[in-house]
């Protein structure tokens, strides 16, 4: 189901869970439409986004942090191992925190195999108004740039 538009009562009655799965799904995708209409629909100028490389604040910024994925990669796909929720005392009563632990695959566009890096993403959803506080990504970076190192080596040695 597409991302209600900006506002709209149908992206406020979405459960954090929900919200969560969608923007996952959208952003770790090569659709930059898909990406863009996610950013429209849950993102504000207060949203921000983390991973160990990268942080942004803001739709615009969040936005253009995923457009390189069509560049990149031919193709990405989504395991997910587990998804955990939590309302509590250490959040905002308006905020939903919803971790998603996947295997993301990246189909490398330019080389002939795939790689998998398994990912921790941690949502703060305001579930008042339907929007991403923050999303934080966490994946070992040293291990990616092991094996893209690695790939490279292989790929110019053919």
């Amino acid at each position: 189901m597409p991302p209600a538009p900006n506002g709209s009562i149908m992206s406020q009655q979405k459960t954090a869970r929900e919200i969560a799965l969608e923007v996952h799904a959208g952003l770790n995708s090569v659709d930059r439409s898909a990406q863009e209409a996610i950013v429209r629909a849950y993102f504000d100028k207060e949203s921000s986004f983390g991973d160990p490389i990268v942080c942004s604040k803001g739709a615009r910024l969040t936005r253009n942090v995923f457009l390189g994925n069509e560049l990149a990669f031919k193709a990405i796909d989504k395991r997910i191992r587990s998804i955990t929720e939590s309302t509590g005392a250490t959040t905002q009563a308006t905020h939903h925190i919803v971790v998603i632990d996947a295997d993301i695959l990246y189909h490398l566009r330019w080389l002939p195999f795939t790689l998998t890096v398994r990912t921790v993403s941690k949502f703060t959803i305001n579930t008042i108004a339907g929007k991403v506080v923050e999303y934080e990504d966490v994946w070992r970076y040293l291990l990616l740039y092991f094996v893209w190192s690695i790939a490279v080596r292989l790929n110019f040695n053919k």
